[in-house]
């Protein structure tokens, strides 16, 4: 199990959430509450586990005949549209597993479920699970949990299906549930004794009098009862809100490296096509000198390889011509300038008469081209600035850059 951070947001403007580890526990006994800019502090670049408002997301208990999970998904949102107000087309559902016939169903606005998404990621955080409030609320198998927080009841009352209201539309709700059935247990939680007992006065009276039914009732808070190992049975990251490739991200990571291979790339092209040049005609001198020498040594005779010849009668061999260094150059002053992220190279030269490559650049300030030559320094090369100025905001140094030694 990786690290994660579970993410509420409580109102427009206002966010909570707490870290958890990668053993399945809460990172610290204690959760924070702040608005975006605390948000993102926090969670940046972090993956993290947004729980969606439960007053905004329905779940029911379908009954169905088709067991092939592929097909129920593309047929079941046709099967509940008559109890949807809006057009089932701008509802996005999420399931549970299938079982005995039945299967847990969740759906809301598709827009309002994308916008959350979004906001959490602005803030550079990566939400790889996306659930409701009242389907991470643990529940016994035949009992309800009942939890009031901040005037709002989350009730978990069958395996994935509860819903989440205002305390004083409650009774309302549990009276219609009532009606199809006692639980046989009830627990119930508000991090007050006064919230607990408007939990109480929210009840079915009969079922109190009665005494048919188990109740339980403690003082706690939501994230007093969430198990940050259990992401509840929906996961709304599917269809339409599934996580997108961040090819922009990957874009930006590697776009100075891609463009610095670009740039060696032409200047390996540039320096072995000139260099093949001066090769040939470095060639065919050379081969007109051996002639030449070779003529002097031995004035009569066929020629057929003279410096084989030659060097059969010279006992010796002659040395060979190195190659340019300016890959060299390059491999190795890349990686230092695609670290500094406001360097921009304008232009460069290779000079292989002296071995030194000129690069012309700008950066935000002449302290970076300081920090830039030490870096490359670093690598083992000479790196001399010839000169720097300033144009508006722009500062531009040019570079020569040789090896060492």
């Amino acid at each position: 199990m990786a690290e994660k951070i579970l993410i509420r947001k409580l109102e427009p403007g206002l966010w909570q959430w707490r870290d958890a580890t990668a053993q399945g526990g809460w990172r610290t006994n204690s959760f924070y509450t702040g608005d975006i800019n605390l948000l993102k502090e926090s969670v940046e670049g972090k993956p993290v586990w947004l729980i969606l408002n439960g007053q905004n997301v329905v779940t029911q208990q379908v009954v169905t005949a088709i067991t092939d999970r592929r097909q129920l998904i593309k047929t079941l949102p046709y099967e509940v549209e008559e109890n949807i107000i809006d057009p089932v087309e701008d509802m996005h559902f999420a399931y549970g597993p299938l079982q005995n016939g039945r299967i847990a169903t969740a759906y809301g606005d598709a827009d309002w479920m994308q916008s959350c998404v979004d906001e959490v990621e602005s803030t550079g955080a990566e939400v790889d699970r996306c659930t409701v409030d009242y389907a991470l609320l643990p529940r016994t198998e035949d009992g309800w949990t009942l939890l009031l927080e901040n005037n709002l009841l989350m009730a978990h009352v069958a395996p994935g299906v509860g819903f989440a209201v205002e305390i004083q539309s409650a009774s309302l709700y549990l009276m219609a549930l009532a009606a199809a059935g006692q639980p046989g247990q009830i627990q119930l939680y508000a991090d007050t004794e006064e919230g607990l007992e408007q939990l109480r006065d929210a009840l079915p009276q009969e079922w109190i009098l009665e005494g048919n039914i188990v109740f339980e009732e403690a003082e706690a808070g939501y994230w007093d009862l969430v198990n940050p190992e259990y992401g509840g049975p929906y996961d709304f990251r599917s269809g339409r809100l599934a996580r997108k490739l961040p090819l922009d991200k990957w874009w930006l990571d590697w776009q100075k490296p891609l463009i610095a291979v670009a740039a060696a790339f032409v200047v390996a092209v540039g320096v072995t096509w000139v260099g093949q040049l001066q090769a040939d005609k470095q060639r065919r001198a050379i081969t007109q000198q051996t002639d030449n020498i070779y003529r002097q040594v031995v004035p009569t005779g066929a020629i057929s390889d003279p410096e084989r010849q030659l060097r059969s009668l010279l006992g010796k061999s002659d040395g060979d011509i190195g190659p340019s260094n300016a890959m060299a150059i390059l491999a190795g002053v890349g990686p230092a300038i695609s670290s500094f992220d406001s360097v921009k190279i304008r232009n460069f030269r290779y000079s292989s008469d002296n071995g030194q490559l000129q690069l012309n650049i700008e950066a935000d300030s002449f302290s970076t081209f300081e920090n830039l030559r030490n870096k490359i320094a670093e690598g083992g090369f000479n790196v001399d600035i010839r000169s720097a100025n300033v144009q508006g905001n722009v500062h531009l140094a040019q570079l020569r850059i040789s090896e060492a030694g």
